[in-house]
C-alpha cells in the first residue's frame, strides 16, 4: 500500500505542479513537441509490452488478494 500512496503523490505533483508550470512556461511549439515525443514513446513495442506485463501482474495480485 505504501507504493500505491507513493504513486498517488507522484501523480498529484505532476498534475498540480509540474504540468501547470510547463503549460505556463513553455511555448506551445515546445509543448506540442513534448506531447509528440511522449506519444511516440508510449507507442513503442517495448513500452506496450511492458505495460501488458505490468497489467498482468496487477491482475495476478488482485486475484491473490481476493482469495
Amino acid at each position: 500500500m505504501a507504493y500505491v500512496y507513493l504513486l498517488h503523490r507522484h501523480i498529484d505533483k505532476e498534475d498540480n505542479t509540474l504540468f501547470p508550470y510547463a503549460k505556463r512556461s513553455l511555448p506551445q511549439k515546445e509543448l506540442d513537441k513534448l506531447n509528440n515525443e511522449v506519444k511516440e514513446y508510449e507507442e513503442t513495442e517495448k513500452n506496450i509490452e511492458t505495460r501488458k506485463n505490468m497489467l498482468r501482474e496487477l491482475e495476478d495480485l488482485q486475484k491473490n488478494l481476493a482469495q
